[in-house]
């Protein structure tokens, strides 16, 4: 069985856990009248789908309806203060070279994010994921996930859509909430990645077998679990 890697996207692809908090927090306090604290992006933010961040922040359901509005006005601004960074605006440091490394050797990769469709269009045609993922790969939260992260339900998705067996398969995972819906789902490896920028620290979580900052220098024992020879 081939090996394969699942990634999360945002704080694992793509460093943006500053937009996130500043969009959130002007969202919740205009909208709902909420002032988010520091915790709450630890424990209700990131990682989670935006159908359970709203619940959470006005303690009811939103219909599908409700949750495409809310998402689409929050990430328009979360979209604009990332086009503003244009410093920031790319892949995590040495992604594409391990992708291209990964794609070299037939290994399946899959997205697995919490996003909303208007945001991972946006990645698309921002980082142009196209070059190394299509449709079929990228999972996302299209209104049909009745269960987000912790819940192993995406990952499961994601590992079926490339026809992986979980005990071959690697995710990345920066969240709190991911690495648990990893665990869950009982894959072979998690590696957690953690922007050293990062406001919300939470700490090397034990589920995982390594603790990296971007994707340069990655552990040997990454390539050993994937079979890749890099001498």
């Amino acid at each position: 069985m081939n090996k394969a890697v699942i990634f999360d996207f945002n704080g694992t692809m793509f460093f943006d856990e500053d937009k996130h908090i500043k969009s959130w927090y002007e969202y919740a306090y205009q909208k709902f009248g909420v002032k988010l604290k520091d915790e709450d992006f630890i424990y209700h933010i990131h990682g989670h789908s935006n159908d359970d961040i709203l619940e959470f922040l006005t303690g009811r359901k939103f219909t599908l309806e409700e949750t495409l509005k809310c998402a689409e006005e929050k990430e328009l601004y979360y979209q604009k203060l990332c086009e503003e960074d244009k410093e920031n605006l790319h892949l995590v440091t040495g992604l594409e070279n391990f992708l291209t490394l990964l794609k070299k050797n037939d290994i399946k990769i899959a997205i697995a994010t919490a996003s909303m469709k208007p945001n991972v269009l946006w990645y698309i045609k921002t980082f142009d994921l196209y070059r190394f993922f299509d449709d079929s790969n990228i999972i996302y939260d299209d209104g049909t996930l009745s269960k987000g992260k912790p819940d192993p339900m995406i990952y499961n998705r994601a590992l079926e859509a490339i026809k992986a067996n979980k005990e071959d398969t690697i995710v990345f995972e920066d969240a709190l909430s991911g690495i648990q819906s990893a665990y869950n789902a009982h894959v072979g490896m998690i590696v957690q990645v953690d922007d050293i920028r990062r406001k919300n620290q939470i700490g090397f979580q034990p589920e995982c077998k390594y603790l990296i900052n971007d994707f340069t220098s990655l552990p040997n024992g990454i390539y050993e679990f994937l079979k890749i020879n890099t001498k």
